[in-house]
């Protein structure tokens, strides 16, 4: 959503392999101009994407 509000068109972002709905959601509500749901949706994924890059980090391949 950071990237939405600064003009951004998308972004690349690992918890897209896992929620890919969810990520879809978010960009959906922006889009429709449902702040507070796409809001709501991004704090969703910033805890998804701690646990996911923070906590077990992946290793290039």
């Amino acid at each position: 959503m950071p990237t939405l509000v600064l003009g951004g068109k998308g972004a690349v972002i690992a918890v897209a392999n896992t929620h890919p709905k969810l990520c879809a959601s978010l960009y959906k509500a922006y889009k429709q101009g449902e702040i507070e749901k796409a809001a709501k949706i991004q704090r969703t994924i910033t805890r998804i994407n701690d646990v996911l890059v923070k906590r077990f980090n992946q290793p290039s391949a």
